[in-house]
Formats: structure tokens, C-alpha cells, sequence
């Protein structure tokens, strides 16, 4: 299958935010929908501690979000796609630490046997040691007093939570899969129908289709109409026993 539609746009941005938000709203973690080729199909920062980690390094240079994504200067999208290109190659779950200290967990989006994206969340609580802090204030050049009061803002979940939450973002990626194999699908068929349509409305035969118990006409082509001397809507739900030729009969005639 060609990839010549996007997840967002096939989808659409609010179903897919939907999905995340049924196992988000529990773990109040962050995560995202990468298209294949690396762009967001979305995301969900409910983490304040990695909002903080994602919006420091834009606040200190004083760029916009849009010249920070311009100069490719996303620090959690670079570092969650570099590590779900792991999960796209083998085509399988993985997880790994993001540089602020999050377990990650990844989940290809598959259609058919070919991945056309990843589908990741945050599953840990984030680090609260004063050792840690220093080391991942220091990497992303931001206070760790500031990091270490956001990291302990957030309410700490039990492990079973978090392994919860990777059944959801499994079941989430084949969710999303399945929509747009649905979509694809339906685009596939309107483009077949609209192509089969110009072939019968512009044949120079004449087609018509008639309903069997009422001798109705349902349908007919141009050229049908054009050879009888009427317009097309002056045919369609007459019987097709009464349909006579204005111009040169004045009993009915069968077609």
C-alpha cells in the first residue's frame, strides 16, 4: 500500500488525541504520534515536568515555536524519534530513557506488514534524585532547582499503573492502524466511483438500470437521453415501457 496519505490527515488530529488521551488522562504523562518520516502526527504534553524540559531551551534563546521548529531545534521530538527508529526498523515495542530521565515506551503503527508510524508515551514517574536533576539541569542548560520543584509537582503513580498504560498505548497504535486502513479504503473507493461514473455518464452506448419489480428507471447515461430526445431527469423513475421518443413516435416503445 502507498503512504500517499498522512495519519493526521487520514484520521484527523482530534480523533487521534482522543485515543492518547483514554490512557494519558491516568499516568498524566506526555506522548505522541509520529508520522513515518519523522513529523508529528500529534502530541499531548500533560507532563509540566516535560513541558518544562521542552520549553526551557526555546525560553533561554528567545525563539517562537515555529523558528524553534524551523531550525529543527525540538529537543523531545529529536530525541523520542531518534529512539523510535529502533521500534520502526524491527517493527516492534520498545522502550528506552528519554535525556530528561522518562522511561518511553514505543509502538509501531503497522498496515498490511508496513509501519507508517510510532505511537509513544511517557511510563515512569520523573526522577526526583538531586544527583539526577543536576546531571539533566546541566544537559539541558536549565536551573535544577526549577526542574527538581517540577519533577516533585507531579503525583507519582505505582508501577502497575504504567505497565497498564503500555497494554493502552499497544492497543492505541493498532487503533489508529485500523482507522486509517479504514479511511484509505473509503478514498480508495470515492476516487473508483467517481472514475467509473465519468466512463458511464460520457460512453457513447447507452446504459440504463431499471428496477425489476417496478419497471422504474434508476439510472441512465447521457448518451441514453441525448438518443431519445430528453433531458436526463425527465427519464429517471419512469417506467421504461412509457418512455416515447418526442420527436418521432407517439405510442410507447420499449427500450
Amino acid at each position: 500500500m502507498q503512504n500517499d496519505i498522512t495519519l493526521r490527515g487520514a484520521i484527523g488530529e482530534k480523533v487521534i488525541n482522543n485515543i492518547q488521551k483514554s490512557y494519558l488522562k491516568y499516568t498524566e504523562s506526555s506522548g505522541a504520534v509520529f508520522e513515518l518520516n519523522g513529523n508529528y502526527a500529534t502530541r499531548l504534553f500533560t507532563s509540566k515536568y516535560c513541558d518544562f524540559l521542552n520549553q526551557a531551551p526555546r525560553d533561554r534563546s528567545g525563539r517562537t515555536k515555529k523558528e524553534d521548529t524551523k531550525n529543527g531545534k525540538r529537543v523531545c521530538h529529536e530525541c523520542c524519534w531518534a529512539a523510535s527508529l529502533k521500534s520502526i526498523k524491527e517493527k516492534k515495542p520498545c522502550e528506552f530513557e528519554c535525556p530528561g530521565g522518562i522511561k518511553i515506551f514505543t509502538a509501531p503503527i503497522v498496515v498490511r506488514g508496513k509501519v507508517l508510524g510510532m505511537n509513544n508515551a511517557g511510563v515512569s514517574n520523573p526522577p526526583t534524585d538531586e544527583n539526577k536533576i543536576r546531571e539533566i539541569a546541566k544537559k539541558f542548560n536549565v536551573d535544577p532547582k526549577d526542574l527538581l520543584q517540577s519533577a516533585r509537582e507531579y503525583t507519582a503513580r505505582p508501577d502497575y499503573i504504567f505497565e497498564a498504560a503500555k497494554h493502552h498505548i499497544l492497543m492505541a497504535a493498532d487503533t489508529i492502524a485500523e482507522l486509517f486502513l479504514r479511511k484509505k479504503a473509503e478514498k480508495e473507493l470515492k476516487e473508483s466511483e467517481v472514475k467509473y461514473y465519468d466512463l458511464y455518464e460520457n460512453s457513447p452506448d447507452m446504459y440504463v438500470s431499471v428496477d425489476l419489480k417496478t419497471a422504474k428507471i434508476l439510472e441512465c447515461n447521457q448518451t441514453l437521453a441525448h438518443n431519445l430526445g430528453y433531458k436526463k431527469k425527465e427519464i429517471l423513475s419512469r417506467q421504461v415501457h412509457y418512455i416515447n421518443h418526442p420527436k418521432t413516435m407517439e405510442t410507447p416503445t420499449k427500450i
